[in-house]
């Protein structure tokens, strides 16, 4: 499942849990490293990734501390493909576990 907020109440809103969640670090008035940590306490993301035009160190450095931290600046690609390596790491574990317990 996909799904957008350009806010954190329209986060909060979300129905459903996520494999990974993509968060700004800035939201204006708002903090993505604090919704992501929401997110990730209340077991609504397995994971978080920080997608962020921003370059103030501090809270790159508490965002890294939550999930991996990718810059803007380096295009969508970037962002595009650590996505599909999380979801095919995600599937191969998921058919690792499947054949461990049924003893294969």
């Amino acid at each position: 499942m996909v799904a957008v907020a350009r806010s954190t109440e329209e986060a909060d809103q979300l129905v459903g849990d996520f494999d990974l969640g993509v968060f700004d670090i800035d939201l204006g008035a708002d903090s993505g490293i604090d919704l992501a940590r929401r997110f990730l306490a209340a077991g609504r993301t397995a994971r978080a990734v920080f997608f962020t035009g921003g370059d103030d160190p501090v809270p790159l450095e508490v965002a890294a501390r939550l999930g991996p931290v990718l810059k803007k600046r380096d295009g969508i690609d970037s962002l595009v493909d650590f996505v599909d390596t999380v979801l095919q790491v995600g599937e191969a574990l998921a058919v690792s576990a499947t054949k461990i317990s049924a003893g294969g």
